[in-house]
Formats: structure tokens, sequence, C-alpha cells
């Protein structure tokens, strides 16, 4: 059986959210008794920052592998995410030219200017990276999915 405690996160100096979400989500002891589990946790809890606790649960040769492991993987997320990126910019930068030209003169101009400007990019970025965020969404679960898996196979082999 392998062990990931609260105590030991807090004294490897984790985030406080990462802490305290990994103590809301397992008490201050996760237990764990197989690969198989390690497995099915990485999978049902992927919000979990694998790759900061890679680099501080497991042994240098373990984040190498780590790293090695997931990188084709994020690749491949770049690769598929840069159309959506790309479309995105396209379709904001006019307002954060038209806002930038705006603001230029002088403050007080400005600061009178630029409000509807401003308001004008927020409201076309709006959608647009809702947009994004909602077509990359299963690209960054598929990613997020095998980084967990990485991660929890590693810290396995090197706990036993």
């Amino acid at each position: 059986m392998k062990q990931i405690t609260v105590t030991q996160l807090k004294s490897l100096e984790a985030c406080s959210d990462q802490v305290q979400l990994f103590e809301d989500t397992f008490g201050p002891v996760l237990e764990v008794k197989s690969l198989r589990e390690a497995k099915a946790l990485a999978r049902k809890h992927t919000v979990f920052d694998t790759d900061w606790a890679s680099e501080y649960l497991l042994s240098s040769e373990g984040y190498e592998a780590y790293k090695k492991a997931k990188a084709p993987h994020w690749e491949a997320y770049e690769k598929a995410v840069i159309p959506y990126w790309e479309a995105y910019e396209k379709a904001v930068i006019p307002y954060w030219e038209a806002y930038k030209k705006a603001r230029t003169p002088h403050l007080e101009a400005y600061k009178k200017a630029r409000t509807p400007h401003l308001e004008a990019y927020k409201k076309a970025r709006a959608s647009h990276l809702e947009a994004y965020r909602k077509a990359v969404a299963p690209r960054w679960e598929d990613y997020d999915k095998v980084r967990t898996l990485v991660f929890a196979e590693i810290w396995w082999k090197e706990n036993t």
C-alpha cells in the first residue's frame, strides 16, 4: 500500500488550493493498494496538478520519465488547438487594435474614449474565447487524462 498525505504535500510546499482540494477529495491520507487503483484514481481526478506532483513526489528519473511520456501528448494538444487559437486571435485583433488606437492620444481623452472600445473588445472577445475554450476542452481533457495516468503509473512503480 502506498500513501500520499496532506502533511507530505504541505511539507513539500504544495500550493494551498491543491492541498485543500486533495484533503476535500481524499481526507488527510490517500491510500492506494494497486497500480490499477492508482490508474482509476488518475482517470477520475484529473484536476490535480500532476506536473507539480511529478516534480516533487517522483525521483529525478521518474520525473524525466513523466516528462518524456507526456511530451507527445502535449505536442498533439498544442497542434490540435492551433486553428482554434488562430481563429480567436483573428476575431479579436481588430477590436484590440481599435482599443489601442483609442487610448493613445492623451490620458484624459483615453480614459473617456477607451470605455466603449474596451467594452466592444471584451464583448467580442468573450464569445470567441468561449468558442475557443469549448473547442479545445475535449483535447485538454484527453491530454489531462494521459498525464494523470502517466504520473500514477510512475508513482506506483517508484513506490513499490
